[in-house]
């Protein structure tokens, strides 16, 4: 396998105070990416496909954004009104060596158009009581040319999916109200609730045009933020509910004798839990910082194909087997996580300082698919890294040795089903690795 990756950003912001109570903001970006990726195909040597996966993307994207700033009524409300605008053309080409057959080649071409207007406001009522209302519109246009050939190895082509233009485009409003109240010096309780989006598109790559529609999400939050010790403790607790609807689901299908994933809005889902987060300074130079969450996150609706039944099953809707997985947990959700820092900086006479930071990640039971296949999940484990770093007084440069993953622990980042191979594979999360690093200061 190999994964060679360049990625190049540039960002400018220009700031104008127009009067005492107004300011506007200009925020320019534009980024290229570039990433050659080879693969296995299904990791058996024995399997159809014999050949590497060989997949390379060019991806360029510009972003615009105003904002206009303003403080009334004596600084009673606080207003901002803003303009966004975001152009990314992405090109993906992907060829795939199939052992007897030959080369199966896809290639896609997409491009988004997308701008928001938005506004918020935030009110004092009182010194201490805040109430808080805002609304975004979005509008997203996208298109996409893709095509699907199979080289053989006798040198003919076979056109699986003639070059197609296919576009799209979405509107959505997404609201937002709430109110924050002051309990005592540096403690606030707010509560708030809020409809977001995540847009449409295209799943690249498929041996077919595979639109899908945006992913909607509504709920609400609660929740305390504090400032406790005279500012060396730092706690958050926050509980939230969360009800998303067309949910986007990535499946895997077997088309034309050829497994692709694509995405389609075929669910709804329900989330509701507890996060906290706490920071805080024991000593001095030592400080201590933990995170974590806990959460229900199932499937309220989704009836869907099981590629697991038989080959070929999710090839079409004759003799797909479709099952309702309404209670499952969602793909990538544990029902646990949480962080634990402990950091202890130090100066080093009149040459700097040095910091020595360990951490430790927790994670519950990490589903991959939808059904809850055994070797589609990852059982709860943990990570452990370990930092040293040292800065000069001049602040010019850091120089960062790490250990990460510790233990070695063998654990599942990804999973998935392999239909045309019939077969489960994913990748493992990295082994322990060590190393240095050097950032520099200009």
């Amino acid at each position: 396998a190999k994964l060679n990756s360049h990625y190049y950003q540039g960002i400018g912001t220009i700031n104008f105070e127009l009067t005492d109570n107004v300011s506007f903001k200009s925020i320019s970006a534009h980024q290229d990416y570039h990433q050659l990726m080879v693969i296995d195909s299904d990791g058996s040597a024995t399997a159809p496909f014999r050949g590497p996966t060989t997949s390379i993307t060019n991806s360029k994207t510009f972003t615009q954004e105003f904002n206009l700033n303003a403080s009334l009524f004596d600084d009673r409300l606080k207003s901002i009104f803003g303009f966004f605008y975001f152009n990314d053309k992405v090109d993906i080409d992907t060829s795939l060596t199939i052992f007897s057959t030959g080369k199966l080649r896809f290639d896609t071409f997409q491009k988004s158009k997308s701008y928001a207007f938005f506004t918020d406001h935030t009110f004092s009522v009182t010194p201490s009581i805040r109430l808080i209302a805002g609304i975004r519109y979005n509008h997203d246009s996208k298109s996409a040319l893709q095509s699907f050939f199979i080289d053989r190895a006798n040198g003919t082509t076979i056109t699986g999916l003639a070059p197609t233009t296919t576009k799209i485009s979405f509107n959505s409003w997404t609201p937002r109200v709430g109110i924050q109240v002051d309990l005592a010096d540096k403690v606030m309780a707010y509560a708030q609730y809020s409809k977001g989006f995540k847009s449409g598109g295209f799943a690249s790559n498929v041996t077919a045009v595979n639109p899908y529609n945006p992913e909607k999400i509504k709920g609400g939050e609660v929740g305390v933020k504090s400032d406790l010790a005279d500012g060396r403790v730092r706690l958050n607790v926050a509980g939230f509910y969360y009800d998303y609807s067309d949910l986007q689901v990535q499946s895997a299908a077997l088309v034309s004798g050829v497994s692709v994933f694509r995405v389609r809005n075929a669910a709804a889902s329900r989330i509701y839990g507890v996060e906290a987060q706490l920071q805080a300074v024991l000593a001095d130079g030592l400080k201590l910082d933990i995170s974590g969450a806990l959460q229900s996150a199932k499937y309220t609706s989704f009836l869907t194909c099981n590629n697991t039944a038989f080959l070929g099953a999710c090839g079409n809707a004759a003799t797909s087997t479709l099952v309702n997985v309404k209670g499952n947990w969602l793909n990538r959700a544990p029902n646990y996580t949480a962080n634990v820092g402990l950091e202890y900086e130090t100066d080093i006479g009149s040459a700097g300082k040095m910091t020595v930071r360990g951490e430790s990640y927790f994670s519950g039971s990490v589903y991959y698919d939808e059904f809850g296949t055994p070797l589609l999940k990852q059982d709860p484990y943990s990570l452990q890294n370990l930092f040293v770093s040292f800065t000069p007084t001049s602040d010019r440069f850091t120089i960062r040795a790490f250990v990460k993953n510790i233990a070695n622990v063998a654990y599942k980042s990804s999973a998935f089903f392999q239909t045309s191979a019939f077969q489960q594979t994913g990748t493992w999360g990295p082994p322990r690795t060590f190393g240095a690093e050097v950032t520099a200061r200009f």
